[in-house]
């Protein structure tokens, strides 16, 4: 293999490594974020739900027996 094609071949393979390491990073991060987001977003869910005052208020709106 002539020097100058093997030097391109060498240019090629590293800009692909460099192109899947950030690709893969970048996705674990973006994944990181989602997941912390998702899990606040969850927590917040359950909070309202399992604020009583909350149900009470919505109960009463709905018409439901309260006490």
């Amino acid at each position: 293999m002539p020097r100058r094609m093997r030097k391109k071949f060498l240019m090629i393979v590293v800009l692909l490594a460099v192109a899947l390491v950030s690709n893969y990073l970048g996705f674990s991060r973006g994944f990181a974020k989602g997941l912390r987001h998702t899990n606040i977003w969850w927590v917040d869910q359950k909070s309202i739900y399992f604020d009583t005052h909350e149900i009470l208020q919505k109960r009463q709106l709905k018409k439901h027996d309260c006490l």
